[in-house]
């Protein structure tokens, strides 16, 4: 329903398509009205304009308490933006932190020693018999640091020292 004191906002301004029936200022709605009560009786077309300068009013008046319903509800969405903010630098900070645990727990593994790489790359070893390795194993195992050495060394260097751990 229209009202005779409608003013625009801040921010209603320039939001909507400005046509002849919406533009029409306080202060000249009364001479509009009385044009149009003139000419009512002369033609059916005027009748027709003012039912729709009237229908545009009532739409602005809805347009504009949803505009005002969501400009409250913009600067909700924006104070939630900076707590989501704040909290995603936690987020942020704690994933780095789990990286890093990962980072290190993955280093730990990869200290450790595969004891059935080990195994396999002592067996390969040619012109031995399979006790003399099972025996180099064994040392092997029980010295870790050795272990890794071994591991670190190529297929000759291997050789020489399961040469070397027999004599």
């Amino acid at each position: 329903m229209a009202t005779e004191n409608y003013v625009k906002s801040y921010a209603d301004v320039n939001l909507e398509e400005n046509t002849e029936e919406q533009s029409i200022s306080i202060e000249n709605e009364g001479e509009y009205e009385e044009t149009s009560k003139e000419k009512e009786t002369s033609s059916s077309k005027n009748t027709e304009e003012q039912s729709i300068s009237i229908e545009n009013e009532e739409e602005y008046e809805e347009t504009s308490k949803e505009k005002e319903t969501s400009s409250s509800s913009a600067q909700k969405r924006q104070h939630r933006k900076r707590n989501h903010m704040y909290e995603d630098d936690g987020v942020e900070k704690l994933s780095k932190k789990i990286g890093d645990v990962a980072f290190a727990i993955q280093s730990l593994s990869k200290n450790q020693l595969d004891v059935n790489e080990l195994y396999t790359e002592v067996m390969k070893i040619e012109g031995f018999d399979e006790i003399t390795l099972e025996n180099a194993f064994d040392h092997l195992v029980q010295t870790e640091m050795l272990a890794k050495t071994f591991m670190a060394k190529n297929v000759n260097l291997r050789k020489i020292w399961v040469q070397n751990f027999v004599n």
